[in-house]
C-alpha cells in the first residue's frame, strides 16, 4: 500500500517519512535515506520535519548508525514532543537526555 501511494503523490512529504521505515524494513536502508532528502523538507511544517527525523532515527539504527539514529531521535522530539511516542512504538529508545 506505501509503494501504490507514493507511486501517486511521491512529493507529499507524509509518504516519504512513512515509506521510508518500510524501506528500511526491507533490507533497502539506501533508498529510504534517499527519500528523506533534507532540500524537500525545508519549507516543511515543524511536525512534518519532526516526522522525517522519526524515519530517519528509525533508517539510521539499522545499519548501526546510532549516533545519527540519536541525533535525529532528539531532533525529532526537538521539533514536536509527541513524536517520542511515536519513535516509542517503532521500538526506538531514546537517550534519557531526549
Amino acid at each position: 500500500m506505501s509503494g501504490e501511494a507514493f507511486g501517486m503523490y511521491p512529493c507529499l512529504l507524509e509518504y516519504r517519512s512513512t515509506r521510508a521505515p518500510i524501506l528500511a524494513g526491507t533490507d533497502r536502508g539506501d533508498a529510504a535515506l534517499e527519500l528523506l532528502v533534507q532540500e524537500l523538507y525545508e519549507g516543511a511544517t515543524p511536525k512534518q520535519r519532526a516526522e522525517r527525523e522519526v524515519a530517519r532515527a528509525y533508517v539510521l539504527r539499522r545499519p548501526q548508525r546510532t549516533a545519527e539514529a540519536d541525533d535525529a531521535a532528539a531532533t525529532a522530539v526537538e521539533l514536536d514532543p509527541p513524536t517520542l511516542g511515536l519513535l516509542r512504538s517503532l521500538g526506538y529508545s531514546p537517550n534519557p537526555a531526549t
